[in-house]
């Protein structure tokens, strides 16, 4: 899945005085969210590179990135103003959501 991050109204105004759209925070999340090769399993890594090769994203100083584009981080203002509580959900890196249709019993 795409990466999302649902942050509580508080901590969205917080957020919005440093980087004031969202937009620019999924900039932010995308370049600076990286994480290095390493850190995937060894079954991975030749997929990863071809695959950030041929989305022009490949550069093995700054890591992998959690999707292809900053396009592809959902952020979320949701909740009350109790709290700072926010959550980030994401699967390993340069995932796809899929949707499939189930019926309850």
């Amino acid at each position: 899945m795409e990466p999302i991050l649902v942050l509580t109204p508080g901590v969205a105004a917080a957020v919005a005085q440093i980087v004031p759209t969202k937009a620019a925070l999924r900039e932010h999340l995308w370049d600076r969210g990286r994480v290095p090769i390493e850190w995937l399993p060894p079954y991975k890594h030749a997929a990863t590179r071809e695959r950030m090769e041929t989305l022009g994203i490949a550069d093995p100083e700054r890591g992998v990135p959690r999707c292809e584009s900053p396009d592809d981080i959902a952020v979320i203002v949701a909740g009350g103003d109790a709290g700072v509580q926010s959550c980030g959900m994401s699967t390993t890196v340069l995932s796809h959501s899929a949707t499939v249709a189930f019926d309850l019993p």
